[in-house]
């Protein structure tokens, strides 16, 4: 989820990760991240944190398995105790969630904008139309625009709390519904990488969403230097 982020270092201790199964990578390279979770150590102990902070400011005697009573703030001596870069524009408000299947202890959604348009007069957004479609279309500002990630790496959108993206061979479709464990698929979990600005699928960081040429549809596709790939996210 936070794989090569590395000016993130926000206190996450608060979400909700009961039904997490797998923490692999998670924390790979992100470099700033020094927080304390001792919230997380009620894991299921089956959950896979191999590399879970592989190359980051945390280890899982540092920052997971913390002593009883410690508390969530940044421990000492760690290299920065605040983000040094934002990675998104400053959120202007404070939406309440309607999640309500294993969702994080969050408000804050995102658009997810095309990096390949800088020219252009309006940003291009990844929007759900409807329920049975994934867009491409210039940034409008609605509710269809917004995503927030869970517990499982799902985006959700925030106008449909039950529907997130999916891959479905080369194509990114709506699923619905998700968050349930028992119908959790890898089809359904995605990552950002704000390193590469790439939105991949998890199983295979190589696989990518990209843009079609004329900016009205997304797909995924083997991982290129093309600016289509490139995505910006930005918190609302």
């Amino acid at each position: 989820m936070f794989l090569y982020a590395s000016s993130f270092n926000n206190n996450i201790s608060s979400w909700d990760v009961s039904s997490v199964t797998s923490m692999r990578d998670m924390f790979y390279d992100a470099t700033a991240f020094g927080m304390k979770l001792c919230n997380w150590s009620l894991l299921n102990p089956s959950v896979d944190d191999n590399n879970m902070f592989k190359l980051s400011n945390c280890s899982i005697e540092r920052c997971f398995k913390c002593p009883t009573g410690s508390p969530t703030a940044n421990p000492t001596g760690s290299k920065t105790s605040k983000p040094t870069a934002k990675p998104t524009d400053e959120p202007t408000g404070s939406p309440t969630s309607t999640c309500s299947r294993g969702c994080p202890k969050v408000n804050d959604y995102f658009s997810i904008q095309s990096d390949n348009n800088s020219s252009a007069e309006a940003k291009i957004c990844i929007v759900l139309q409807g329920r049975r479609k994934i867009a491409a279309r210039p940034c409008q500002g609605t509710i269809s625009e917004l995503w927030t990630v869970d517990n499982f790496g799902q985006f959700r959108n925030k106008r449909h709390d039950d529907i997130c993206l999916m891959k479905k061979g080369k194509k990114l479709v709506p699923s619905a519904p998700c968050g349930r464990a028992e119908l959790m698929s890898k089809n359904y979990s995605f990552s950002y990488s704000m390193f590469m600005k790439t939105l991949f699928w998890t199983k295979e960081e190589k696989t990518v969403v990209t843009l079609n040429g004329d900016g009205t549809k997304v797909s995924l596709r083997h991982k290129s230097n093309s600016n289509n790939d490139k995505w910006i996210i930005t918190t609302k």
